[in-house]
């Protein structure tokens, strides 16, 4: 891993290295931007080039002892520190810190809720408390800082105010303005662009040899987050895919009983749900585009399907298919909520039936 190997994020990237290289680098950073961009990825790459034996002044080497160490997350002045449930176990903790050095792209979620611990800000300060062991920078990460308590915030605002010598600390936000302004103010603010359908699929392609398919299909469903579909499994995802295909196919005949039994083969998979309700408003976008005849390879999320939605693109018009896609977006929204989910897909494919009817008629 090199800063070149950071996808998107050249800007950020470029205008850190400059601050540092004529001595103007702040103590203190707030990496913020959607989930997945490469925030903390670029915070590691920024503790290992400042510390590196061997830097030049636009890298580091990866394999002195310093790079070694950040990569495996064993530095004693490179400190993670991250959102976790409070009753998370040490061994836990290690679990979770070997699967990043296995696969530092991969992100840490929990299926419970979680916050920046107490304990750990206090255990960093307990430790700024003494001059670096063996960097020449020590390097604090504390990821996705929104999810501080005002308590826990307020207490690292002590440290803010009085940085200790040689040490930096980087904060990563995926919501910049749900920070306390008081943390905002003290921290310099640098901006990590979403990034772009063709950089994720490329990623994905070339990184992670996914098929031109799935690639594809992936980096549309990315929302500009390759850290979002990291680690999806291609094989579900094209079964998945080809469900939605099913559905499209059945919607302008309009057999009621195949919808329906279309509403309780997705209810089965509910965790898969949202994701096949997002290949559905894809494969509605990829319609509109065939049906205004601008579908070029490059806009479609299928363009290996090009020709099997041709006949549904014949079938609805642009305001039609604006429609179909407002309805999609109105049940994905629902289903975060306590709402019947056989009634609101039911709803769903029917008024998408009818759609269909009422442009053929």
């Amino acid at each position: 891993m090199s800063f070149s190997s950071i996808i998107g994020q050249e800007a950020a990237i470029g205008n850190l290295q400059n601050a540092f290289h004529k001595n103007r680098a702040s103590h203190a950073y707030i990496f913020h931007g959607s989930r997945g961009v490469g925030k903390e990825t670029t915070a590691l790459a920024i503790a290992k080039w400042l510390n590196c034996h061997n830097r030049s002044d636009s890298d580091f080497c990866g394999s002195c002892p310093s790079c070694r160490k950040i990569r495996s997350f064993n530095h004693l002045d490179v400190k993670f520190i991250f959102p976790r449930p409070a009753t998370l176990k040490t061994n836990d903790i290690q679990e979770i810190i070997q699967k990043k050095v296995k696969n530092p792209d991969i992100p840490i979620y929990f299926d419970q809720n979680v916050s920046i611990v107490m304990e750990d800000i206090r255990e960093m300060q307990r430790q700024l408390s003494y001059p670096p062991y063996e960097a020449k920078t020590r390097v604090i990460i504390i990821r996705e800082a929104e999810k501080m308590s005002v308590y826990t915030a307020n207490a690292l605002l002590k440290t803010l105010e009085e940085p200790p010598e040689r040490t930096l600390l980087i904060l990563t936000a995926n919501h910049l303005y749900t920070l306390l302004q008081t943390i905002r103010s003290r921290c310099q603010q640098v901006r990590f662009r979403d990034l772009l359908p063709e950089e994720i699929e490329k990623a994905l392609r070339e990184r992670y040899h996914k098929s031109k398919e799935s690639a594809r299909l992936l980096s549309h469903i990315a929302n500009g987050s390759l850290g979002h579909v990291i680690g999806r499994e291609e094989k579900s995802l094209m079964e998945r895919r080809e469900a939605v295909l099913d559905l499209v196919d059945s919607l302008p005949e309009g057999d009621p009983l195949q919808l329906i039994g279309h509403a309780e083969k997705w209810l089965k998979s509910k965790e898969s749900l949202d994701s096949r309700l997002q290949i559905l408003s894809l494969t509605y976008r990829d319609i509109i585009l065939l049906n205004q005849e601008v579908a070029t390879e490059r806009y479609l999320s299928a363009s290996d399907l090009k020709e099997r939605l041709s006949e549904p693109a014949r079938k609805i018009d642009f305001s039609a298919g604006q429609a179909a896609l407002s309805e999609i977006d109105q049940v994905r929204m629902s289903l975060t909520t306590n709402v019947n989910q056989q009634l609101a897909l039911l709803h769903l494919f029917f008024t998408l039936r009818n759609i269909f009817h009422f442009r053929s008629e």
